[in-house]
């Protein structure tokens, strides 16, 4: 690190934020020494970056360590009583040393959130500061509070978990010349570290008193909020390096990242050994925290063992959503410090920060200028709508007063049917005219029939395989005004022997098997082959089959379809497609996917400048976008893509229609 050099002496006292001098301006915050239990005691600087870089540290955190309430804590800043909240309280402790000064860059305190001005100018920033930092250190929590975590555990065995993660990875692949051992350390009481003690999976039940499968404790790990934050992605993405503490442990940022993509490739496989204690919910989030881990680790500029992701802007808007913010407007300004493939240091940025703007502003603004630069209609697939089951406190608050074409950012029921590496489209002519948006497109089909929106269930049992004595899970939906049972198909027909020897031909497997995914692999990208999903869903299907011990007749025939097939990576790709969407027919005979707004008399249609069709509703002044679907085309010729083969299908002709 770089000796710090103080630019304001000797106003540095005078007043805790004067206006900062110039745009290159920011403020440091220097943790003066002291014991552990010693007042906390600091002084903000003013510095200009470039100059000061690689002379401080910062710190990556959480405002709030959890959903409840803590009252502030006090400390003297530059000479008077300031109240800051209880985790960045505990973060500065942690970080501060025995006998030294610690220069540190903390966003609560080295920005003044009182003025709208000066927070947007910095935030505007915030990419350079943590980009310049000699290091990023991210603050976890501590462990003996326990609040701080799930549920209690022990950080030291959970800390040696990642490791043995890492290292048995490492072996088995041969790369122990390539990827340094991983380690963890403690804390010692002078103020230094120490390799802390790792121990085996075995061992650590003995020592911890452990009885469940070892990296139950470890998936709690991901569950902690720091993970599930916005804020900290580019913050720990942009850092030359960084280290992860907790409570009095830490470890580097490198072994967490690739403890992440371990288990993110295996999680399906290692979930049914997790102790059945954890409910449905809590699994979901050490999912959640884990994929989120791994995106950011392939975001971060310290890392060398993958190739860096670098997706554009509307990619990172999309792969975030599952992150939380407590300001929506966050949800764009807390990513425009990253490097994205389609930004350019010689021009203007993406967008200015203005937190003088509402939140429909904001996302107006972002929208209108990802389609100008695109001149795409790609980012319609990111637009999502409230469902039949939508929950505002699981799937984010919705503005009905936001026009339809603009993807509210709070709001995530389902992920999009787009594979992540798109091929690039044609310019389209579409021509903003806020609030509206007008497009081109072709309309293909009325919808006549729905089935119920989807949970991953929904979409991943065989009908066949459920228990027709409980109605409660009986597969039903809408067909011409009554509530019917569907079958394979969404035709409404009653389930016959005949229908079930039909459903299980090569065709109609296939179809289901496609639409089941939206025609695209467990990774979301379409496979080499169709047959590819068909016996994939084939191998899940035989196994519930075997599994439930009905129909034993279906085995021989599921069997042929099972060969060479994965259940599992076809449950990872519908469960991912079916959630929170709806199965759909439409009166021109097509069937496919779509999303869990759309109704009965909503429309499909094909736009130009769009990779996938959408669902659209009609209204006074034109149409609202209700979300994308996908479509099975049977005829469809190779190399040949959907929205070709569905205007070729349907044959109409293609008119000017105003998104409202």
């Amino acid at each position: 690190m770089l000796p710090f050099n103080c630019e304001c002496s000797p106003w540095c006292n005078a007043d805790l934020y004067p206006e900062l001098p110039s745009g290159d301006a920011i403020r440091i915050l220097e943790v003066m020494p002291g014991a552990h239990d010693s007042p906390l005691i600091c002084t903000l600087h003013i510095v200009t970056l470039p100059r000061a870089a690689n002379s401080y540290s910062a710190l990556s955190y959480a405002w709030q360590i959890d959903l409840m309430p803590h009252p502030p804590r006090a400390i003297i800043c530059n000479g008077r009583e300031v109240q800051i909240g209880e985790n960045l309280f505990d973060a500065m402790k942690r970080v501060r040393h025995v006998t030294s000064s610690q220069m540190i860059w903390a966003d609560a305190l080295c920005i003044n959130q009182d003025d709208i001005e000066e927070r947007s100018t910095q935030v505007a920033k915030m990419g350079d500061i943590f980009h310049s930092a000699h290091e990023v250190l991210v603050w976890l929590g501590n462990e003996d509070k326990r609040r701080a975590l799930p549920c209690a555990f022990s950080i030291a065995a959970a800390l040696s978990d990642l490791c043995t993660i890492v290292n048995t990875w490492r072996r088995n692949r041969g790369k122990e010349s390539l990827i340094q051992k991983a380690r963890f350390y403690q804390r010692t009481p002078e103020g230094g570290v120490r390799v802390a003690p790792q121990c085996a999976p075995d061992e650590r039940s003995k020592r911890f008193g452990y009885n469940r499968y070892w990296w139950s404790e470890t998936l709690r790990l991901f569950n902690l909020r720091w993970f599930h934050r916005v804020w900290v992605i580019q913050e720990v993405a942009l850092a030359r390096s960084a280290r992860v503490l907790l409570g009095e442990y830490e470890i580097s940022w490198e072994v967490i990242g690739l403890a992440a993509s371990i288990l993110r490739t295996n999680f399906n496989t290692l979930l049914p050994t997790v102790s059945q204690k954890h409910t449905r919910k809590t699994l979901v989030g050490f999912r959640t925290g884990v994929l989120n881990a791994y995106f950011m680790y392939r975001l971060s500029r310290s890392q060398s063992h993958t190739e860096r992701m670098q997706p554009d802007f509307h990619q990172l808007l999309t792969l975030t959503r599952s992150f939380d913010c407590k300001d929506p407007r966050d949800r764009i300004y807390g990513l425009i410090g990253l490097p994205f493939s389609t930004s350019d240091p010689e021009k203007s940025p993406l967008i200015i920060p203005d937190y003088s703007k509402s939140t429909a502003e904001v996302y107006l603004e972002i929208a209108t200028k990802l389609i100008q630069d695109s001149q795409t209609l790609r980012l319609l697939s990111s637009i999502q709508r409230p469902s039949p089951r939508s929950r505002p406190d699981k799937h984010g608050p919705f503005d009905p007063n936001i026009p339809s074409w603009i993807p509210q950012w709070t709001f995530s029921e389902t992920q999009s049917l787009i594979p992540f590496e798109t091929i690039p489209l044609p310019p389209s002519p579409i021509q903003p005219t806020p609030p509206n948006l007008r497009v081109l497109g072709t309309p293909i089909s009325i919808i006549t029939t729905t089935s119920p929106p989807g949970i991953r269930a929904d979409f991943c049992i065989p009908w066949y395989a459920l228990p027709t004595h409980d109605p409660s899970i009986l597969n039903t939906g809408i067909h011409n005004g009554r509530t019917v049972s569907f079958p394979l198909d969404a035709s409404g027909e009653e389930i016959t022997d005949s229908m079930l020897l039909r459903n299980l031909s090569q065709s109609n497997l296939t179809q289901l098997a496609m639409i089941l995914t939206a025609g695209n692999d467990w990774r979301g990208q379409p496979p080499e082959e169709g047959w590819e999903v068909r016996n994939r869903w084939g191998k899940y299907a035989y196994q519930m089959a075997l599994t439930v011990g009905q129909m034993r007749l279906l085995e021989e025939k599921l069997g042929v379809f099972a060969r060479g097939g994965n259940g599992t990576r076809f449950l990872d790709a519908a469960g991912t497609v079916g959630k929170g969407r709806r199965r759909l027919a439409t009166g021109s005979g097509l069937r496919g996917i779509g999303p869990g707004a759309m109704e009965v008399g909503d429309a499909v249609w094909v736009l130009r400048g769009a990779s996938v069709p959408f669902v659209l509703r009609g209204k006074e002044g034109g149409y609202e976008v209700v979300g994308e679907c996908y479509l099975y085309v049977p005829e469809l010729r190779e190399g040949e893509g959907v929205q070709d083969g569905l205007r070729k299908v349907c044959g109409g002709e293609e008119e000017w229609l105003e998104l409202v």
